[in-house]
């Protein structure tokens, strides 16, 4: 029933995806966009100021390199090979999306129009940073909720991106680093990815449990975990035979 429910959903969200697609291919912008704009940026943050570049900050290209790379080091620590390795390759969307954008060349929003704030740089649709929060955050809140430990995981590991996901879009137009069809369409290709993902993901996983531990794809996915597991032991190995290295690391 769930795969069910994932394949429809699929072929729904890809329908959105090329009606939005050829929509931005045709139109530079709708003449409402610049008025909903502003709007947006008519209200005044005062003392919260500091909010818009903290949270774009979240979903730039160096921290989210490190939360990734973060994520997938504690999912392999933890023995979850598989995880980590479909963590870490949500990299290839990400960097797909440059091609998106070039066959697309849609235009960002001028200081003309609106204010905008910082120089942003390349095409506009669809926002590489709406799909990036949108599908990385998306797969590591799926990874929390499906997990069998669920319970375990304090609420604010998966609510806290769960609430940034949506106030990063609303940003990126107060910003005026996007027109709101962008950003819908970063959230519509984001979402896109985390279902085919998800699909991949629940598929690999039926078949590691069907062929059982000693499948070769199994083999292949625990290398990276076994790799730097044997790396650790190899230096606790070393600290424990010069006393006084340890002493020095300590």
């Amino acid at each position: 029933m769930r795969d069910r429910f994932l394949c429809f959903g699929l072929v729904m969200n890809l329908i959105i995806l090329l009606t939005f697609t050829v929509f931005a291919y045709h139109v530079e912008r709708f003449s409402w966009e610049v008025s909903f704009t502003r709007f947006i940026q008519s209200f005044d943050l005062g003392q919260f100021r500091f909010l818009r570049s903290w949270l774009f900050w979240m979903g730039g290209l160096g921290v989210s390199g490190i939360v990734l790379g973060v994520a997938t080091l504690f999912l392999l620590l933890k023995r979850y090979s598989i995880e980590a390795f479909f963590v870490f390759l949500t990299l290839i969307p990400n960097a797909f999306n440059y091609f998106v954008r070039d066959i697309v060349s849609r235009g960002r929003p001028t200081a003309d129009l609106v204010e905008v704030i910082g120089n942003p740089q390349g095409f506009s649709f669809p926002s590489g940073h709406s799909l990036h929060v949108t599908f990385f955050y998306g797969f590591l809140i799926y990874l929390i909720v499906s997990s069998p430990s669920y319970r375990r995981f304090p609420r604010l590991s998966w609510l806290i991106p769960a609430i940034y996901v949506p106030f990063a879009g609303v940003w990126l137009i107060y910003d005026g680093r996007h027109w709101l069809s962008d950003v819908f369409g970063g959230y519509i290709y984001g979402t896109f990815y985390l279902i085919v993902w998800i699909i991949v993901f629940r598929w690999i996983k039926t078949q590691m449990l069907t062929f059982g531990r000693f499948g070769v794809l199994y083999r292949l996915l625990r290398i990276p975990s076994v790799l730097l597991h044997r790396f650790l032991m190899c230096i606790s190995n070393l600290r424990s035979g010069f006393p006084g290295w340890s002493r020095f690391g300590a």
